[in-house]
């Protein structure tokens, strides 16, 4: 790879590579990858959308974009205070949400990328400790999860009840 962020391509031309890049919570690039993540969740639970009112996020919420090598936006993620989900949690826990990459982004390391740059934001904000939740229809998450260090925990949360819901967390 080149410095400066840079890769070499074909033909000596200088690429980019993927990034992430932080955003306001309204940013407008949010609400479709949104929307393709709760169609795809819906699907993979066997449930229709919105059949569950889902918790609100926390008005802290850091919000990071996943930019591909060519700058398209291909997914997003965000880190919350774990007590906007879990009444009195301590404040040094966070809690990632929203991890979604566009299927035909897939395979290409922008969930890893995502992932250890949501790491960085949590750091930054002073937690000590991430904790997440995915459900077993999520083989995917699950196995990014597990391979970047992420441990099994207790259910929490909005579907603690719910078999299919697997929680996580990581040491920062």
């Amino acid at each position: 790879r080149a410095p400066g962020g840079v890769r070499g391509c074909a033909g000596g031309r200088i690429c980019a590579v993927p990034s992430t890049l932080p955003v306001d919570p309204d940013d407008p690039r949010i609400p479709p990858l949104m929307s393709a993540y709760w169609s795809e969740m819906a699907h993979r639970y066997g449930e229709s959308d919105g059949d569950t009112p889902l918790v609100p996020l926390h008005e802290d919420t850091r919000w990071l974009l996943v930019q591909d090598d060519t700058g398209s936006v291909v997914g997003c993620g965000a880190v919350q205070p774990l007590a906007s989900t879990v009444e009195d949690a301590p404040s040094h826990i966070g809690e990632v949400k929203r991890v979604y990459v566009v299927p035909g982004a897939r395979g290409h390391g922008h969930s890893r990328l995502l992932m250890a740059h949501l790491v960085q934001v949590a750091r930054s904000a002073g937690y000590r400790t991430l904790w997440l939740d995915t459900g077993t229809p999520q083989h995917e998450a699950i196995a990014l999860y597990e391979r970047l260090g992420w441990r099994q925990i207790e259910r929490y949360g909005q579907f603690a009840h719910d078999e299919r819901t697997l929680c996580y967390a990581f040491d920062l």
